[in-house]
């Protein structure tokens, strides 16, 4: 097998896996891009429930999901840096809407988490 196979076959795989099963996003700057977007806000349904045919909750543990996030591939997000806006383009119920990058975590493998915030003024008046 030659040098560096390995990674260019995983590089394919993971550009189709994430071209067909992704969620569309658009960066600041206009750009779209796919990605896996998981959300603390949408966790409770994500466990299923009695009458559920499929259970996601046994796949995704949504205690461990703290914080909205978006899973890319590095190549697809070149520039964006903590601080830039990105719009989830998803319904709000299964959290779509605007997100602030918070900061991002690298997985070394070609992948990157950005992890988002929200600017939700609707905290600013609960008492």
């Amino acid at each position: 097998m030659e040098p560096g196979r390995f990674r260019a076959v995983a590089d394919r795989m993971d550009a189709l896996l994430v071209s067909r099963l992704g969620d569309p996003v658009t960066l600041a700057d206009g750009r779209p891009v796919m990605g896996a977007f998981v959300s603390p806000f949408v966790g409770a349904e994500i466990g299923g429930g009695q009458g559920r045919g499929m259970r996601l909750g046994s796949v995704i543990n949504a205690d461990e999901v703290l914080e909205p996030t978006l899973t890319v591939r590095v190549v697809d997000v070149p520039g964006v840096k903590k601080g830039d806006f990105l719009t989830v383009e998803l319904p709000p119920e299964l959290g779509g809407g605007p997100y602030m990058v918070s900061r991002l975590r690298p997985d070394g493998a070609g992948m990157v988490d950005l992890v988002l915030s929200t600017n939700d003024e609707r905290t600013d008046d609960i008492t």
